[in-house]
């Protein structure tokens, strides 16, 4: 969810400040933009009342970045989930407002303004670890276990979409995010995951819903799978069901993915027992 929480106030600079306004056992370090030093720094002293520069990421950024990213902060529109998590503030000469989002919405939008700020390296790094760090706040993550389940359900089993790769494998390279990638369209117990082949030049995206868990174990429910292929160093969409919508969210759940730390997982850790696959 996103809304305005105040506008209305003038100042002489202009700024984008990011903060994290839930609840965690350690805090997230605020970002702050603005198109001079003097800017930053007036936001975090003045209006964070922040002195010390650890408490804050200052960053620097030519006008037209700043406003460009400004626009997409402000464009940027969630769905009801939970409480506020994370506050955007616009600062203009004009006005000031504030953006709240929840947890979900608030990963779509820093993942859009990395898009953005693709030349801003450092800029980049941080707003990927502020994501990084909001994400513990989401569903609980799966185990490895269920990690390998998945991949039973989709590379052993197969499903009726052509949906495996029919590589004999012993070991796993795989990459996931657990979570909606997507709050419009995805669900809070979607399972996200590429599996790469032996040779690292192709790999299957597999999206999986976690339903129905009880004490004797789980329902693996397939969503989406599509075909990868590696490019110049980034991995294109190759094939996918549905129009041109789905090719471009299979890309940005591909590019979201791929930023994750990429894990070996066993054969041997695959456990059906308990385990319901389904393809409807």
């Amino acid at each position: 969810m996103a809304h305005a929480a105040k506008s209305g106030e003038r100042s002489e600079y202009s700024v984008l400040a990011i903060e994290y306004v839930g609840e965690l056992d350690n805090p997230v370090t605020p970002i702050i933009l603005s198109d001079s030093k003097a800017g930053a720094e007036w936001y975090r002293d003045a209006v964070m009342r922040r002195s010390a520069p650890g408490l804050a990421y200052l960053h620097v950024v030519p006008v037209l970045l700043l406003e460009t990213l400004a626009s997409e902060t402000q464009a940027h529109k969630g769905i009801p989930q939970s409480s506020e998590t994370v506050s955007a503030t616009i600062v203009t000469p004009k006005t000031r407002n504030v953006l709240l989002y929840d947890a979900a919405s608030a990963i779509v939008l820093l993942d859009s303004l990395q898009e953005r700020c693709k030349l801003q390296e450092a800029l980049r790094l941080d707003l990927a670890h502020f994501e990084n760090r909001i994400q513990v706040t989401q569903t609980p993550g799966p185990s490895s276990v269920m990690i390998a389940n998945a991949l039973y359900c989709m590379e052993v089993e197969g499903n009726p979409h052509e949906g495996s790769s029919g590589e004999q494998k012993r070991i796993y390279r795989v990459r996931y995010v657990y979570g909606a990638v997507d709050p419009n369209v995805d669900k809070p117990d979607e399972l996200h995951l590429i599996s790469y082949d032996s040779s690292g030049k192709s790999a299957w995206l597999y999206e999986v819903l976690v339903e129905d868990r009880n004490e004797k174990g789980y329902t693996l429910t397939w969503v989406n799978t599509a075909r990868l292929r590696e490019e110049k160093g980034e991995w294109v969409v190759e094939d996918a069901l549905g129009g041109i919508y789905t090719y471009q969210r299979v890309h940005k759940v591909v590019e979201r993915i791929s930023r994750q730390q990429e894990q070996s997982i066993s054969v041997q850790d695959v456990k059906p027992a308990g385990l319901v696959c389904r393809s409807d």
